[in-house]
């Protein structure tokens, strides 16, 4: 065990977590872990810093995919993250990865997926948009919102546009003021002061359903830009029709997942925006793109693709373990809190994760086993307050992987309420 420190959020605290006067601590300590089940041939990465905490802000674990590494007491004994350490072993070409969070909303529910050192274009509809990472490290995944709006007003729903942080440990979706007053106007939500959410009755909700409206995002690089290239992301109610915990109100209910922001640092898209957009990151080039997001059925199978460094002389060591593949299970929507820019995992006794492996050529799957319960109601929220991550390239270097060793996991967990 290496100490009680500070989880250490600074996008996060933007949003009211981990607060100097309520701070988010955790036990750090040097750890090994797989990812999945012994003996199913996938990588071990041993002495990684591993947080325990215990705090109403944050009710799953995190896997952080940074390659910043980790300082604790001091910046000369820096810890290198797990993304670092696979690349460094040559498990992965790259410090790269493509994931979309998966959406519980879709029958069946879709899984989420991750691919380290490239992407599955199975899993997006293409686009040659790129983004340029921000020149605040903890601020990279940043993007330019130049319009929203929806099928069920002809008024747009912003005004004015900005830039938002696309952060997976943040449920919701933060914009200005006057944005949400225009989702009230257009979608009849009413904002609950003290649980600082706008939560739905039964009445609201089946109005919305038989609304059936959808909200899409036009994403750009730059408002500055000469070629004006944009992508749109698209996500229709079921995406929004979420459920809080009596962690958060009195007893369970529904709620719209759009918060009110201050000021422009707040600005924020959170997972249920990573419900539907796939993300390319590419941390050698410094660059990411946003895609929509696509569900294809069990039946296809993936494509995954490897992104190389920018110095691609190395292509011949590349032949074995150039890529890994990751299915991320998903049993309710704080599920999709999975990767921000710290590796933290809650230690949990009465927590248990449960797979059985399945065997199918080079692929290793994971299925839900006996004791997982499929919780299709939506997050754990935080306390009132909540928070953000993530980012590629459009066109990044490709090598195609026939003959790589693929693997996949799905990270099926259990929540308690």
């Amino acid at each position: 065990m290496l100490g009680l420190y500070r989880l250490g959020l600074p996008e996060e605290r933007l949003l009211g977590y981990d607060s100097d006067t309520d701070p988010d601590n955790a036990e750090f300590g040097n750890e090994t872990f797989t990812l999945g089940d012994e003996g199913a041939g996938l990588p071990t990465i041993n002495k990684s810093i591993v947080e325990g905490f215990a705090t109403k802000d944050f009710y799953m674990g995190a896997l952080g995919l940074t390659p910043h590494a980790i300082n604790i007491t001091n910046f000369t004994d820096p810890h290198p993250t797990p993304l670092q350490v696979l690349k460094n072993a040559s498990r992965i070409p790259s410090l790269s990865w493509g994931y979309t969070a998966g959406a519980f909303n879709q029958d069946p529910p879709v899984f989420g997926s991750l691919t380290l050192g490239g992407y599955d274009t199975t899993r997006f509809v293409s686009n040659n948009v790129s983004f340029d990472f921000g020149a605040d490290y903890t601020r990279d995944l940043l993007v330019g919102v130049s319009a929203v709006t929806t099928n069920v007003t002809s008024i747009p729903l912003l005004n004015s546009s900005l830039y938002a942080f696309i952060d997976s440990l943040v449920t919701e979706i933060w914009l200005p003021l006057s944005v949400c007053e225009a989702f009230e106007q257009a979608f009849g939500l009413d904002w609950n002061e003290t649980a600082q959410l706008y939560l739905l009755n039964d009445t609201a909700h089946d109005a919305l359903i038989t609304k059936n409206p959808n909200v899409t995002f036009q994403l750009v690089s730059s408002f500055s830009s000469s070629d004006n290239n944009s992508v749109e992301i698209a996500l229709p109610y079921s995406a929004f029709d979420l459920n809080t915990s009596i962690a958060i109100v009195s007893s369970s209910s529904r709620y719209f997942p759009l918060k009110r922001a201050e000021n422009s640092t707040q600005y924020t898209l959170g997972r249920v925006f990573l419900q539907y957009a796939y993300l390319i990151t590419d941390y050698e080039r410094s660059t990411f793109s946003v895609f929509q997001a696509q569900f294809p059925s069990s039946d296809v199978p993936q494509n995954l693709v490897a992104i190389l460094p920018p110095d691609t002389s190395n292509q011949s060591n590349l032949s074995v373990r150039a890529i890994i593949g990751i299915v991320v299970g998903i049993v309710s929507l704080a599920g999709l809190c999975a990767f921000l820019t710290f590796f933290c995992l809650r230690i949990q006794k009465k927590r248990r994760v449960n797979s059985n492996l399945e065997r199918n050529g080079t692929i290793q799957a994971f299925e839900p086993g006996p004791n997982i319960t499929m919780h299709l109601e939506s997050e754990l929220d935080a306390v009132a307050t909540v928070k953000p991550e993530m980012d590629a390239e459009a066109n990044p270097t490709e090598l195609p992987v026939p003959d790589h060793t693929v693997y996949e996991l799905s990270a099926l967990i259990t929540t308690e309420h």
